[in-house]
């Protein structure tokens, strides 16, 4: 018998403030498995950071450290001109700023996947994705180390002994070439559950959408969607709803 189709729901939550915006990440949460919460660089301070962290803990979510680029002007999606030094302090200090916060409210870190730009550079770069490899191992090495199939940062958290979880997006279209397709483009966001949840289908069965990158293989554990995105709070209770009906057993990969 072939194996269920599974799969990891994620989000990024504790970007905005204000009472909506937690109230848009309680929503989110009630469909999530995971979640990866702002550090305040590129978002968040410690009020919606232990705000994130007590509404994962109340929806048994998994809680990661949403680690950037110190950008809250750009919000974190500016690549910068950073030494590996520098990238190995900052993600060190934004892990341990939050895992202050999950043990304070008797919660247990699990992960930490970057942000925006650094996101982008470590998954192309041996040296950024080598320093946030190395601050992750410093800080504990049963963190797990989200990061995009076959990129740097896999690599390097696999050379550091790590757990690392290979991720795909449910609401953004990929380049003919496998690459993420920029904000800028006009067509890069996804807003129909619909279309996402075949979308993730097909990732989770091994393959890119076809229609967006033909013939690319790729690994998916978890699948990311971002609270920040119109109506993210319904999308996320949809693609659930979607992908259970379709026999794929959601849960938490970290």
């Amino acid at each position: 018998m072939k194996d269920k189709r599974k799969i990891d729901l994620n989000a990024d939550v504790g970007e905005v403030e204000g009472p909506l915006a937690v109230a848009n990440d309680a929503k989110i949460m009630r469909a999530v498995t995971t979640v990866n919460i702002a550090c305040g660089l590129h978002a968040g301070d410690a009020s919606t950071m232990r705000r994130a962290v007590e509404a994962a803990m109340e929806y048994g979510v998994s809680i990661g450290a949403h680690v950037s680029l110190d950008d809250r002007e750009g919000f974190g999606r500016r690549e910068m001109d950073v030494t590996r030094l520098q990238v190995y302090g900052l993600v060190i200090d934004q892990i341990a700023r939050l895992d202050a916060i999950v043990d304070a409210a008797g919660g247990v870190m699990t992960h930490v996947k970057p942000h925006g730009a650094l996101y982008h550079m470590a998954a192309r770069t041996p040296a950024i994705a080598d320093a946030i490899a190395d601050a992750v191992f410093d800080t504990d090495m049963l963190l797990s180390l989200i990061g995009p199939p076959g990129s740097e940062i896999l690599r390097a958290g696999d050379d550091y002994a790590l757990d690392i979880v290979a991720e795909v997006f449910a609401d953004r279209r990929y380049a003919t070439d496998g690459s993420l397709m920029p904000r800028t483009d006009p067509n890069a966001m996804i807003a129909s559950a619909d279309h996402a949840a075949k979308r993730v289908i097909t990732m989770i069965d091994g393959m890119l959408p076809e229609d967006e990158a033909p013939g690319i293989a790729v690994v998916a554990e978890t699948v990311c969607l971002h609270s920040d995105s119109p109506g993210a709070a319904a999308f996320a209770v949809a693609l659930r709803m979607l992908l259970e009906d379709a026999g794929v057993i959601v849960r938490s990969r970290v």
